[in-house]
């Protein structure tokens, strides 16, 4: 007697019991899910410092070929501003073409190396 009274409790009980073994389920799911964000998510943050890094220093060398390419356009200046007959009156050809070679030489270096990048 006293036992067909209980029935209806832990039926009760059992229930509940199973409600609570699901919520607990659920929320080891959704805090999974809510670790894998977050692990993308850093991921993510270290993916684009590297990038940032990355073009920073590809910008750096653009930068500095772009200098090396004025200052070859500006050592070849003397010879290029003359026409195909006036290269005689070129003061000190020898040393500017030195120095056209020596930028030339200097920018190849340099997109090289942005190249590499």
């Amino acid at each position: 007697a006293e036992l067909a009274q209980m029935r209806p409790k832990v039926n009760i009980m059992q229930t509940k019991l199973e409600q609570l073994h699901k919520k607990v389920e659920e929320g080891k799911r959704e805090h999974s899910k809510r670790e894998e964000y977050e692990k993308r998510k850093q991921e993510e943050k270290k993916d684009r410092k590297a990038a940032s890094l990355v073009l920073k220093a590809i910008s750096e060398r653009a930068d500095k070929a772009q200098k090396a390419l004025l200052h070859l356009e500006q050592s070849a200046k003397p010879l290029v501003s003359v026409g195909q007959e006036d290269l005689n009156s070129v003061e000190k050809p020898l040393t500017a073409r030195n120095a056209v070679t020596s930028a030339s030489k200097s920018l190849s270096s340099l997109v090289g190396e942005a190249k590499e990048c």
